[in-house]
């Protein structure tokens, strides 16, 4: 089975944008069990969490930036080709491209 890997850059996303145009790979996290390829991303800054819509995998990753690991594994998307955290609602929104549907997630229990 293949082992996809997300590549987490210091963005500086949890203390603001960083200065420099350059980006610098700090770790990489593991995401065994997941294949294909990777869509969109979205960032919970606040709460530290990278979402990651798994278009080959039909989920939704969610991964802790600040444990290096991830949280969970959403399945039941439809090809997520798009996602979107909403930090006020704390809110997830996977558009899904098979189906054409909008899946709105908890972020709380995802």
């Amino acid at each position: 089975m293949r082992s996809a890997t997300v590549l987490l850059l210091a963005l500086g996303m949890c203390s603001g944008f960083a200065q420099e145009a350059s980006l610098k790979l700090t770790h990489t996290i593991p995401l065994n069990g997941v294949q294909g390829r990777f869509d969109h991303f979205a960032i919970d800054a606040k709460g530290q969490r990278l979402f990651v819509a798994a278009l080959g995998n039909n989920s939704l990753e969610v991964i802790d930036l600040a444990a290096g690991k991830r949280i969970q594994s959403v399945p039941g998307m439809s090809k997520p080709t798009g996602v979107l955290y909403l930090p006020d609602l704390n809110q997830i929104l996977v558009a899904n491209g098979d189906d054409g549907t909008l899946k709105i997630l908890d972020g709380a229990e995802f």
